[in-house]
């Protein structure tokens, strides 16, 4: 799921005029004093000090991008997902995923059988179904 962001332009009343009667203007915000038309970095945002000592900001929803992507989904890191009988895991930006055999097994007699194979019982043939059920010919 990708989350559009939008901009909005917000102007913060934080002006000092000069000092020495110029027209140049400086900004403060959060302790800092800036240059008329200095910008910088807010978050995923970006500031500017203006022509007449206002501080405007952009202010976009911050989204944290996807660090992987997998069928078209994305996913954030440590997220993990399940593809067949398998768990997939988001680390450090690719997809690991276990290696687990996602054939059906059947337990008899305490044996595993896995889904399709055939073995004799006496004189009859069982076969485990891809429901893990088993099913034997009757002789």
């Amino acid at each position: 799921m990708r989350i559009l962001s939008f901009a909005a332009f917000v102007v913060f009343a934080l002006a000092v005029s000069a000092c020495d009667g110029s027209d140049a203007a400086t900004c403060d915000w959060e302790g800092v004093t800036y240059a008329q038309g200095a910008s910088w970095a807010l978050d995923c945002n970006s500031c500017t000090c203006e022509a007449d000592g206002l501080v405007a900001c952009t202010e976009m929803a911050c989204v944290e991008e996807p660090s992987c992507t997998e069928g078209g989904t994305g996913y954030a890191e440590g997220e993990s997902f399940e593809v067949d009988c398998n768990t997939c895991t988001c680390t450090e930006g690719e997809i690991v995923c276990t290696t687990e055999s996602c054939f059906q097994t059947c337990e008899v007699n305490g044996e595993t059988h896995v889904e399709g194979e055939s073995w004799s019982v006496d004189c009859n043939t069982c076969t485990c179904n891809a429901d893990g059920t088993v099913t034997c010919t009757e002789m």
